[in-house]
C-alpha cells in the first residue's frame, strides 16, 4: 500500500473498532446491570469480528483497493491471511493479519511475523494490532518493534474502553492501543541477510 492507502487503512481500522466500541458501551449501559461483571467494550470480540468490523469500514469509506476477507496466501490456498487488499488486476497488493495482543511477551504477535518470514512472495505484509493491557503506548511499540525487528511502524493509535478484570471482577475505564506495524523489506530474521 503506499502511505496514503495505508493511512486510509488504519483510520478506518481504528473508526470501525471505536464505533463498536461505544455502541457495546451505550447497549451494556441500558442493561445495568446485568453485564456490569464482564467486558463492556470490544475487549470482548475476537479477531474475526475485528476484521468483519474493518471489512464493512472499509467499504463504507470507499477504500481503493478491493478487500478479500480470508484471502489464500500465494502458493499456499489452505494458509489465509485475515484480509487481502487488491489491485484492479486482482494481483495481491498487500495481506493483513489482526493481532490482539494478550501476552506479556507478544507471541502472538511473533507467530504472525515468522510466518510472514517462512513464506516467499512480493507483496505488501502487514499486522493490524490491538491491545488493552495497558502500560504506555510508545513503550509498548517500541517492545514490539525490539522484539520483532523485521517490522515498523506505520502508525498507531489509543483509545479507551471498559475492561473487566476477571480476577476482582470490576470494571475499569482502560487504554486500547492499535498499531499498524509493515513488514520491512528484505529482512528476515534467521532465513536471509538482513
Amino acid at each position: 500500500m503506499e502511505a496514503v492507502i495505508e493511512n486510509q487503512f488504519f483510520r478506518s481500522a481504528c473508526q470501525a473498532l471505536i464505533k463498536e466500541d461505544q455502541e457495546l458501551r451505550d447497549l451494556f449501559l441500558d442493561n445495568e446491570p446485568l453485564y456490569d461483571k464482564q467486558h463492556n467494550g470490544i475487549c470482548c470480540l475476537y479477531e474475526t469480528t475485528m476484521v468483519y468490523l474493518t471489512f464493512k469500514e472499509l467499504l463504507k469509506n470507499k477504500f481503493p483497493l478491493s478487500v478479500s476477507w480470508e484471502h489464500p496466501y500465494p502458493g499456499m490456498p489452505s494458509l489465509k491471511a485475515d484480509l487481502g487488499l487488491l489491485k484492479d488486476d486482482q494481483t495481491i497488493d498487500s495481506l493483513v493479519e489482526f493481532k490482539i495482543w494478550t501476552s506479556e511477551d507478544g507471541y502472538e504477535i511473533r507467530k504472525d511475523v515468522e510466518k510472514y518470514n517462512r513464506l516467499n512472495f512480493d507483496c505488501r505484509k502487514y499486522i493490524f494490532v490491538v491491545e488493552y493491557a495497558g502500560g504506555d503506548i510508545v513503550d509498548n511499540k517500541n517492545y514490539l518493534l525490539v522484539q520483532n525487528p523485521e517490522v515498523e511502524i506505520v502508525n498507531m493509535e489509543q483509545t479507551s474502553t471498559f475492561f473487566c478484570d476477571w480476577q476482582t471482577k470490576q470494571r475499569e475505564y482502560k487504554s486500547i492501543f492499535m498499531y499498524l506495524l509493515r513488514m520491512k523489506d528484505g529482512v528476515t530474521i534467521g532465513k536471509a541477510v538482513l
